[in-house]
């Protein structure tokens, strides 16, 4: 639990503190130093305090006008599995994240989501209430939607966008998630997905019913253009992550995945490109000059 206590402790530069806090989700960020961590962890902490204080005086927590009733608060208990993977990944877990119960207004296929603030990035979940009674609902596994939403939060300071799902699906139980999902860098992406799938039997019933008349080629190419689009990025993300990964294997062992995880994009890239030599050269100057890289080395060093 986060506490002023650990903030002072953490402000003051005590590595033990800090790498208490890395294992517990809150990832320093790029260029980050002590003080403006323990301010980011000051406001984080102002907004969990409040988001209590509602709860316990109003019986429900109001952001931004929607509201969500204290009765729908997720019990700790519903995140074990998903702070178990994560730990098992990427050595962190997080048990700090409130969450409710409560389905959108018009939310028919929601499974859930995490609002995230910045600078901050305070977050909280919002889960479909069926979760309550059940860890499955038609495709969604709370165990994965849980484990998936709780990397993005802990990663939210870092300075990513094409690896940032690459993790997160990593937390699938499904290989097909775990490999399509992770090529998706956006929400825009998943729309289009989406558009392409309900479009392609539309537009051929339509066809069919000679209601309109147009090529169906078009659409096919459309279509394939676009999985071959996805399937090109997630071989390249793997590729590059893999290399990455066995690239600090002399420094870290076999926590080079949580090491890539606490990393922004361009240093994954770089670090798949790097010789063993200047990779050390770098590892030897992000340590000393990047609070991050600190902890990392404190963390999961082999020396």
């Amino acid at each position: 639990m986060l506490t002023e206590e650990l903030i002072e402790k953490a402000e003051q530069g005590d590595v033990e503190t800090l790498v208490h806090l890395d294992a517990n989700g809150f990832l320093i960020a790029p260029n980050e130093n002590t003080q403006s961590f323990a301010k980011r962890l000051r406001t984080l902490l102002e907004k969990l305090t409040d988001l209590k204080k509602q709860v316990s005086e109003k019986e429900f927590y109001e952001i931004e006008g929607m509201k969500f009733k204290s009765k729908g608060i997720i019990p700790k208990y519903d995140f074990t599995n998903a702070m178990k993977k994560n730990e098992e990944l990427y050595d962190f877990s997080i048990d700090w994240v409130p969450g409710f119960y409560q389905n959108p207004s018009m939310g028919w296929l929601f499974g859930g989501c995490c609002y995230t603030s910045e600078p901050d990035f305070f977050s909280f979940f919002q889960v479909r209430e069926t979760f309550k009674l059940k860890n499955r609902w038609m495709f969604y596994n709370r165990d994965e939607l849980v484990a998936h939403e709780l990397c993005h939060v802990a990663r939210s300071g870092v300075d990513a966008k094409k690896f940032e799902e690459f993790f997160a699906y990593k937390t699938s139980p499904k290989k097909f998630r775990r490999g399509f999902g992770s090529a998706l860098y956006s929400t825009i992406d998943t729309y289009m997905i989406l558009i392409a799938s309900i479009s392609f039997p539309v537009i051929q019933y339509l066809r069919l019913n000679q209601v309109i008349d147009v090529p169906f080629w078009p659409f096919l190419l459309f279509l394939g253009l676009l999985i071959a689009n996805f399937f090109r990025r997630y071989f390249s993300l793997n590729n590059n992550f893999e290399k990455a990964k066995k690239n600090l294997e002399p420094f870290f062992g076999q926590k080079g995945q949580s090491v890539l995880f606490r990393c922004s994009d361009a240093e994954i890239f770089e670090i798949a490109k790097l010789s063993k030599d200047k990779l050390s050269d770098k590892i030897k100057s992000l340590t000393e000059n990047d609070l991050r890289w600190q902890i990392i080395n404190t963390r999961f060093g082999v020396n």
